[in-house]
């Protein structure tokens, strides 16, 4: 696991604006998360979001890739990514607090009313804890799905 985050911070991951697209290596935590700040300040506009974790399409040494989508023109565009260690509480809040961070760092703020989460009680306790104030409501995806 520690190779993969030492890679990560020997090469410069960036995309085709020549932005960095590696916005968080934590290394301890072993948290990474990629999105670049045209993505974060999008996310700005947005009152809703719809967060996910998927377990299919995780790379080696990961859990989890956890996703966080606005909605534009009835299209739901991916805007963060997470690999994660695992599905803990702590975790997942360590990520929605290193979006709030990442945000903040393009000077932005998010104005969050509404989170969409699947049905995994430790996601939804972690959206009530970073977001106080926000209505969280079930993805009916996920609920067909269960």
């Amino acid at each position: 696991m520690e190779e993969t985050h030492d890679i990560l911070k020997t090469f410069p991951v960036k995309i085709n604006k020549n932005e960095d697209f590696l916005m968080v290596n934590d290394i301890e935590n072993q948290i990474i998360m990629f999105s670049y700040s045209s993505n974060l300040e999008f996310l700005t506009d947005l009152d809703t979001i719809y967060i996910d974790g998927t377990f299919e399409y995780c790379p080696k040494f990961f859990k989890q890739m956890f996703s966080i989508h606005g909605l534009k023109e009835d299209h739901y565009i991916p805007l963060a990514f997470f690999l994660l260690p695992n599905k803990q509480k702590h975790t997942y809040t360590l990520a929605l607090k290193y979006l709030i961070e990442q945000v903040e760092k393009c000077n932005k703020k998010l104005a969050l009313r509404t989170v969409f989460a699947d049905f995994e009680e430790a996601i939804q306790q972690s959206v009530t804890e970073v977001w106080t104030n926000v209505l969280l409501k079930g993805c009916r995806f996920h609920l067909g799905q269960s």
